[in-house]
């Protein structure tokens, strides 16, 4: 059953975050086949800021561009429609939840070593869906990105209760997904997947981050979901971060087969990782 604080929540008796409107109209402007280049560039464009970190994003060591892209007009045109968009709305999380808001946190897990966790899971996504040859190749970073965003969620619109959550799952061994469930009667995937649908994201994100603990349960793209739950996994496995809990799972062979992973794939993956990790930490935390 769900707890008071959570149920309250969930029917709007708390003021959640909003998508700034110039993402809305870009989400849009994306899932419109007629859409062009200029259109897409034209709604960036509309906010400074934005256009900004996006140029500074793109023309990034990150993203490896062979050559300088001078207008939103050519960002769009090179990395693809898909990708501007995961650009900006990466931007766009990092604006609302990436800074630590001072509420005291127990163990190792703060908004600092949450994002540590969540940038590995997006950069493994990445490499996973390379390997895999997943279709969608450009959405497994931002879904990796944006997995455990329901935990933020929960440290700031119902923190005495995540601390409840992080205590359990330290006093016991449980996992955290458990702990939420049974502090809180849902998980961070729940509710995170919940917001990611009220932000009207695709419905691809919104099943990989609802499912990433049970990939079988997917309801629309099952590869990426997997990916993900692949993803996570390695992370926890390597040590980036702190996902909340202590535990160490292993990776269920039988998914990875599904996708065409071999168990030695998963040391190349996590090599490939390794090598640019701390380069891309310290490019989110200068960029974003």
């Amino acid at each position: 059953m769900l707890s008071q604080s959570l149920q309250e929540l969930l029917n709007d008796e708390v003021e959640l975050p909003t998508l700034p409107d110039v993402i809305i109209r870009l989400l849009s402007a994306v899932d419109n086949p007629e859409s062009t280049a200029p259109d897409v560039a034209r709604i960036i464009s509309s906010d400074p800021a934005l256009m900004t970190k996006v140029l500074k994003l793109v023309n990034s060591p990150f993203y490896g561009m062979p050559r300088q892209i001078a207008t939103l007009t050519q960002a769009t045109v090179v990395m693809g429609f898909a990708a501007i968009r995961n650009v900006a709305l990466t931007i766009a999380v990092f604006n609302e939840f990436g800074r630590s808001d001072g509420k005291p946190l127990q163990f190792e897990f703060t908004r600092e070593k949450f994002w540590e966790h969540s940038i590995a899971v997006a950069m493994m996504a990445d490499t996973v869906a390379a390997k895999a040859k997943y279709s969608k190749n450009e959405d497994a970073f931002i879904a990796g990105l944006l997995h455990d965003i329901g935990k933020i969620v929960f440290d700031r619109y119902l923190h005495d209760d995540f601390i409840a959550v992080l205590t359990l799952a330290d006093a016991s061994g449980m996992s955290i997904f458990d702990a939420e469930k049974n502090v809180l009667g849902e998980s961070h995937a729940y509710v995170g997947s919940w917001l990611a649908d009220r932000w009207r994201l695709p419905a691809h994100l919104v099943d990989a981050m609802r499912h990433h603990h049970a990939p079988q349960d997917s309801e629309v793209d099952w590869p990426l979901v997997a990916i993900i739950h692949i993803a996570d996994k390695l992370v926890r496995q390597e040590g980036y971060g702190h996902p909340g809990d202590n535990l160490t799972p292993e990776i269920d062979q039988m998914t990875g087969n599904k996708l065409g992973l071999e168990a030695k794939d998963y040391s190349e993956i996590t090599q490939l990782v390794k090598l640019n990790f701390d380069a891309a930490m310290a490019f989110f935390q200068s960029v974003l």
